[in-house]
């Protein structure tokens, strides 16, 4: 068994192994297809590199004649497609099952392994009006808003809960994120943002949140509601009054409180209606907005009628995380034997899961 090991000199790091393959297998790519060389190699790369032309994809030459299979007939510059390789590549993700119990707080792995031409010319919003899902090795990217025509199409590279944190992750593609939600946490300060990163430590570092995946849901890891109410106090006290509604990690915050009073809820079923609560708290913490907080009397609403506004998704890469709260919420309301509220709540989960993964928009 060999052990592959690599410095890319672009980044200064080490390269994991699906990095130097996929950089590898590039390489054997365009050699053995010179004609695909300029769509490569007109994608981004780093300073000190020019920038690539102002247009894509370019003319793509006939190339297909036939030819010794060892002859190379285009130039092939090493460092430079490393370079657009470090600054371009994906790291597709399989499709999951969706869990009700809450999950490691921001886990933003960084090992790409693939590269994708026409996907690498998006531009990164962490308010992204798009989103991207891998069926194996394809890549599809769905709309999770509405797109006017002329507008951009963004998508999220990254998962960092503050603008700060956020940002170090982007240093490496030489730029400095200026949306509205980057914005709105330079006005609460950087002081009160590297607070709330060091709350979200916190709690990431514990011992329960490590090994709460481990717990089957009728058993509740060893962590008091008290402590995740004034966790959420703490973070809440990070953001000024003028911030929007989107907190994100607040969101993870009350997934991981109603995930305990849901445990506590079944010998406690007026519990259930708090575990609603939180579950509520969580989607309009992601940007969704919930026209329909109610939980006891008579719904006044249709029954095919969803509780939340569809005009766009939750706000970054919250789409997936976004289900199980939805799900949970109904499955809280067939708890409490409202199935109206139920399919409701049931409609809006799978309302989520065509916005990610499916075409079509019947719910």
């Amino acid at each position: 068994m060999g052990l592959i090991v690599a410095v890319n000199v672009v980044t200064n790091s080490v390269g994991h192994n699906c990095q130097i393959i996929t950089l590898a297998r590039t390489v054997e790519k365009v050699f053995g297809n010179p004609e695909l060389r300029d769509l490569v190699f007109h994608l981004c790369p780093r300073p000190p590199y020019s920038p690539p032309p102002s247009s894509y994809p370019p003319p793509i030459p006939n190339c297909k004649s036939l030819r010794h299979p060892l002859d190379c007939v285009v130039d092939l510059d090493i460092a430079l497609l490393e370079n657009v390789c470090s600054n371009n590549m994906y790291m597709p993700q399989p499709l999951q099952y969706v869990e009700f119990k809450p999950s490691e707080l921001y886990r933003d792995p960084d090992t790409p392994s693939a590269l994708y031409l026409l996907p690498s010319l998006f531009n990164h919003s962490c308010t992204e009006n798009a989103s991207r899902i891998f069926f194996r090795e394809v890549m599809v990217i769905r709309a999770k808003a509405n797109i006017h025509k002329g507008e951009e199409i963004t998508v999220c590279y990254t998962n960092e809960p503050t603008a700060f944190t956020r940002n170090q992750r982007l240093e490496k593609y030489q730029f400095r994120c200026t949306c509205w939600l980057c914005e709105e946490d330079r006005t609460d300060g950087e002081e009160a943002c590297r607070r709330r990163d060091e709350l979200v430590n916190r709690i990431r570092d514990r011992d329960h949140a490590k090994t709460m995946t481990d717990f089957p849901l009728t058993q509740a890891p060893p962590v008091s509601v008290k402590s995740l109410e004034s966790l959420i106090q703490q973070v809440s006290e990070t953001y000024t009054s003028t911030h929007s509604p989107v907190r994100p990690v607040l969101a993870d915050i009350h997934k991981h409180l109603a995930y305990h009073l849901s445990v506590r809820a079944k010998d406690n079923p007026r519990l259930y209606h708090q575990v609603i609560a939180e579950e509520i708290k969580a989607l309009e913490a992601t940007g969704l907005r919930v026209i329909d907080k109610s939980t006891r009397g008579r719904s006044r609403q249709p029954r095919t009628s969803l509780p939340i506004n569809t005009d766009r998704g939750p706000v970054g890469r919250e789409g997936e995380s976004c289900m199980a709260p939805m799900l949970m919420t109904a499955l809280s309301f067939t708890s409490l034997d409202d199935l109206v509220r139920a399919e409701r709540w049931l409609r809006a989960a799978w309302w989520c899961e065509f916005l990610e993964h499916v075409s079509g928009s019947t719910y």
